[in-house]
């Protein structure tokens, strides 16, 4: 009996300071590149640093420059925006303050935001082994997006009370935390991860995916809105910014090139921070699914 107490407890405290030192290199992270991000503005520094260091953050910013109804032309933009229309309100808080404030801002949330979910992991993992590898994961997704200046955190954000709701039997207030999270589109897995796993039946599933389909109807209104958004989804560019054209002298090879060169836009380290909660999931069930086998051979 004090054995297992005395387990228990190693177990208690090492957690514990796994959680600690995850929040303290979470803190130590976003400071180091709150210091590389002033002696950028100060010294010269090589073109990918000055290019890529809070660049993703200020494709963002640039984005609302011009309204929402004028969103997906790029005309006078950065980049093409890939976002659902929505996010045009979800980071509108920001868009309206002058960019060198608002970027510290973004910092100080996505930091807020990270260290809530590490310490509120453990309410939906299924063992301490699956919580740390989300972890891990989910920390170099964050390494990238602090340093990008990306949005993904929101994603997992969003997705993390998705599930809480859904676990509660709540599956609206699920499906509209679900739809916040689809202005990024690859947030769309979770559903189907759902009805592969049999968290979702049909009947709920529909309900769940109910609010996304409402953001939805504004592209049936208005459906050169809507073309524009594709036509920016397919927009091939390198790191620069630049437009990237295939052209190997074949069209077969260029369709192909394409599509990886699309897929490697769509899937890039600092999405980590909510694949690795795809994979918390998926492990979920497998953990469940593996302790229910091992009960009915007992019986």
């Amino acid at each position: 009996m004090e054995d297992n107490l005395s387990q228990i407890k190693t177990a208690n405290n090492t957690h514990k300071t796994i959680i600690q030192i995850t929040i303290i290199s979470i803190i130590g992270v976003t400071i180091i590149f709150v210091i590389l991000r002033i002696l950028i503005g100060l010294y010269e520094f090589p073109d990918f640093f000055e290019l890529s260091k809070d660049g993703d953050f200020y494709i963002l910013y640039d984005a609302q420059k011009e309204g929402l109804f004028k969103y997906y032309d790029y005309t006078n933009k950065l980049r093409p925006p890939i976002y659902l229309y929505h996010w045009y309100f979800l980071f509108f808080p920001f868009g309206i303050i002058p960019a060198n404030i608002s970027v510290y801002l973004w910092d100080i949330f996505r930091v807020v935001i990270y260290i809530y979910i590490i310490l509120n992991i453990y309410k939906i993992s299924e063992s301490r082994k699956n919580e740390y590898l989300f972890v891990v994961i989910s920390f170099i997704g964050f390494f990238f997006d602090a340093y990008l200046g990306n949005s993904n955190f929101l994603v997992l954000f969003f997705l993390f009370f998705s599930h809480i709701y859904l676990k509660q039997g709540r599956v609206w207030i699920a499906g509209i935390f679900f739809a916040l999270a689809t202005f990024k589109l690859v947030a769309c897995i979770l559903p189907i991860i759902y009805l592969l796993i049999r968290e979702l039946d049909l009947k709920s599933f529909i309900k769940y995916i109910i609010p996304f389909l409402l953001l939805l109807v504004p592209f049936l209104i208005f459906p050169s809105y809507f073309l524009q958004f594709i036509e920016n989804l397919l927009f091939l560019e390198d790191y620069k910014g630049d437009p990237v054209q295939p052209n190997f002298g074949n069209d077969i090879l260029n369709a192909i090139a394409a599509f990886f060169l699309f897929i490697w836009q769509a899937f890039q380290q600092a999405q980590l921070m909510y694949y690795s909660f795809f994979l918390l999931i998926i492990l979920n069930y497998i953990r469940i699914r593996k302790i229910e086998k091992e009960t009915k051979l007992e019986n």
